[in-house]
């Protein structure tokens, strides 16, 4: 569990957030990680957790390139990943379990 906050962080962290909350709910066991950081382009969403993909660099100065940390939580729990890239006005959400995209689409930010 703590592993999996902590390849969340660095997530954040790689793509320049300048604040990151991390919030547990011990009674449902789940975690939110919140940042500022530049978002998910919805062309990167759609793979997401469905098999290891990164955006990041090789060879730049990162935590992780490998994009495992989303699709191994994806395969074993379920994954609510909800984000606008800093170029587009539209939210969206993608919510996977067992390995596979449960539901994904265009939310309202404000009630995401």
């Amino acid at each position: 569990f703590l592993v999996a906050v902590q390849e969340l962080v660095f997530n954040a962290i790689d793509a320049n957030a300048t604040k990151i909350e991390v919030s547990f709910d011990c009674e449902n066991l789940s975690v939110e990680v919140r940042d500022n950081a530049c978002g998910i382009p919805k062309e990167e969403l759609v793979e997401l957790g469905a098999e290891p993909v990164s955006s990041k660099v090789a060879g730049t100065r990162v935590h992780g390139a490998r994009g495992e940390t989303l699709y191994c939580m994806a395969s074993v729990a379920r994954l609510s990943i909800l984000s606008r890239h800093r170029s587009s006005a539209a939210t969206f959400l993608k919510v996977c379990e067992d390995g596979e995209t449960k539901s994904f689409g265009m939310v309202d930010a404000r009630t995401g």
